[in-house]
């Protein structure tokens, strides 16, 4: 089990943008994913301690840099995240921090950072913190200890149990992004990952938490990030800037500290909820990584800030605003672990534009922007610099913008698909999302085709849908061809059950994209039940283990069922839970299972397996064997050896 969360991103390089895969858990170690969602009464505060850290110089060339911070001015045009990065540069990374959380949690999760002034200089040079591969995690447990252990003896922190989430910033580029793939090798390979190391982590690599405080506390958790994820790319043809902030990386770590799991493929690295949430890469780098979108419905479920809204049963109109608006999420239930969460997403709630604030040489300065536009759009923020400290709209980073038409795509209602079971089962493997064809966390993409995170190559149509487009949304109005303006058990993607059940719900007559929203949402269809069903064994039944048998007389057709004896599953927070078996059954029924037939029991069972371990899985066979007028019922009582009697 990954004791880190160490970035290594997949770059693309094309003539006008990037594409950012995630080739690495980011998530803690296993334990330190929360397994149920957080309960938070009215709010909650996170007390961040945050330090800067370097190294002796040398002039290793595996690495980016001198092993210290860089103070002086750049020179040329200025870029996001430009030094001199100085105190003030990282009060701001931090200020972005809690105005993310503070904005997006509606005020339910507040974070309050405490920057220690002086830089903290290690004895050791960069490469002594960087792990080599293959190797464990134990010089970025290091890392963090010599850091706090440090912090402590020079009197910085006269008490660390004031605090809750440590932050170490070191300096130098974060070994965050996979060049390998592009260039054929790896440029800095003694960079230092960007991670977060939670209570499991700490233990398995240093026994405990680092002491400190003369031993009256323990650090039990560090985020570590780096100076900038700024670095110029040499190449063939010569060397350009690949600039990239480091924003949405930091609000991704605390995510991790809070308890979210990683919703992209930890197997894969590749996307697993494009960049309609926090917890995946090509959210952590939208805007080229200056600010990330709010967080999707279920991830702010899981850090309890909405209790989502269970849809009536029958037909109702839903009001949607959008979430930068009010917190209104609505669950549709297909089962008690598998239901959809419905949201509206809006790049422009207020129909104002966006506001970029952000630092830089000590003056902040305010950018508004109506629309995208050369400079500031998703794959190009060049008309940005500075350290960003806040964003007045998130969503902003959503997919969308104005296409040649001057049409302005501000996004719609979101439909994610959540498979409880799923992520009970694979969240303490930090594996939610990793098998693509049934993900715990699923968006259901509006334009047809479930695009997210699967590759392309140039020659096939889905090129450049693989990370989410404005298409995605639903809304009236999309341009996908196969679009209804619905959502049902016919439509593509459809409502179906991830075991291909049709749950009988539609999701239809969305309005025009807009702050605030309209949907209908129908539980149920016209097709009603035969009366006395649906009828519950609560047993597993087999695909064969059913007939219909003509039995004559005043009994006529009657249903002849066979159950296995194996119970069903049972999931709830903890995991799965299988009861022992039962005794196999065969039931009689009348078609409105209303009655039972005489000699046998008012249940409509006919006989009970001889002992807990068989059942009939095949259909039971009617046939008069006796010659009496009346069909006889043949079947297998079937051990679990699979022999017969």
């Amino acid at each position: 089990m990954p004791l880190m969360r160490p970035f290594l991103l997949t770059l693309v390089f094309t003539a006008a943008a990037l594409a950012q895969h995630l080739s690495h858990p980011l998530s803690p170690s296993q334990g330190d994913v929360r397994r149920s969602p957080r309960a938070l009464a009215s709010y909650d505060t996170v007390r961040v301690l945050a330090v800067m850290v370097q190294f002796q110089k040398d002039n290793d060339q595996a690495k980016d840099g001198n092993g210290q911070f860089v103070l002086g001015a750049p020179a040329g045009t200025p870029f996001i995240d430009a030094p001199p990065r100085d105190s003030a540069y990282f009060a701001g990374h931090l200020a972005f921090l809690s105005n993310y959380f503070g904005r997006t949690s509606k005020g339910k999760t507040l974070v309050r950072w405490t920057l220690v002034g002086p830089v903290i200089t290690l004895p050791g040079v960069m490469a002594d913190y960087s792990p080599r591969a293959g190797e464990s995690n134990l010089r970025l447990a290091a890392l963090a200890r010599d850091t706090w252990r440090k912090a402590d003896s020079a009197g910085y922190v006269a008490d660390f149990s004031r605090f809750d989430c440590f932050v170490l910033f070191h300096a130098g580029v974060g070994h965050d992004v996979d060049l390998v793939s592009s260039l054929g090798f790896d440029p800095a390979p003694h960079d230092i990952p960007s991670i977060y190391l939670g209570p499991t982590a700490l233990t398995a690599l240093l026994g405990g938490g680092i002491a400190v405080n003369g031993g009256a506390h323990q650090v039990t958790n560090t985020i570590i990030m780096p100076e900038t994820e700024n670095r110029t790319i040499q190449s063939a043809t010569g060397s350009f800037p690949l600039n990239l902030g480091m924003n949405g990386l930091l609000c991704a770590s605390l995510g991790s500290y809070l308890g979210l799991p990683d919703l992209f493929d930890t197997q894969s690295g590749a996307t697993g909820i494009g960049r309609f949430g926090l917890m995946d890469g090509q959210s952590i780098f939208s805007f080229s990584g200056a600010f990330p979108p709010e967080p999707s419905a279920w991830e702010k479920y899981w850090l309890g800030w909405v209790t989502p809204i269970v849809a009536p049963a029958g037909t109702a109109t839903l009001s949607v605003p959008a979430v930068a608006l009010a917190d209104t999420i609505y669950r549709i239930p297909i089962s008690d672990a598998e239901y959809f969460l419905l949201e509206n997403r809006n790049r422009d709630p207020h129909r104002t534009g966006v506001t970029i604030t952000s630092l830089s040489g000590g003056v902040t300065r305010q950018q508004h922007f109506a629309r995208d536009t050369a400079g500031f759009a998703f794959d190009d923020v060049t008309g940005l610099s500075g350290t960003i400290t806040d964003v007045d709209v998130p969503d902003w980073s959503i997919p969308g913008g104005v296409d040649p038409d001057g049409t302005f795509y501000d996004g719609g209602i979101l439909i994610w698909h959540i498979d409880e079971s799923v992520i009970n089962a694979r969240i303490g493997a930090n594996g939610v999302n990793a098998d693509s064809s049934h993900r715990g966390v699923n968006l259901e993409e509006a334009d047809g085709s479930q695009d997210i995170g699967h590759t392309y190559d140039i020659t096939q149509p889905g090129l450049g849908s693989e990370d989410g487009t404005a298409l995605d949304f639903w809304f009236k109005g999309n341009a996908s061809p196969v679009n209804k303006n619905e959502f049902s058990g016919t439509t593509f993607p459809n409502s179906n059950s991830y075991l291909g059940a049709l749950s009988h719900l539609t999701v239809n007559n969305f309005s025009v994209r807009a702050p605030r929203m309209t949907v209908q949402v129908i539980r149920g269809d016209a097709i009603a039940p035969v009366q006395g069903f649906p009828r519950q064994t609560g047993e597993i039944i087999e695909n064969n283990a059913i007939a219909i048998g003509n039995f004559g007389g005043p009994s006529g057709d009657r249903i002849v069922l066979g159950t296995t004896g194996a119970p069903l599953p049972h999931f709830t927070t903890g995991g799965t839970v299988v009861p022992p078996p039962v005794g196999g059954k065969v039931y009689l029924l009348p078609p409105d299972s209303t009655g039972h037939v005489t000699p046998f029991r008012a249940s409509g069972i006919v006989t009970v397996s001889a002992a807990q371990n068989r059942g009939f899985p095949f259909s039971p066979a009617a046939a008069d064997l006796d010659g009496d007028g009346i069909p006889d019922l043949i079947t297998l009582d079937v051990p679990a050896s699979g022999a017969g009697t």
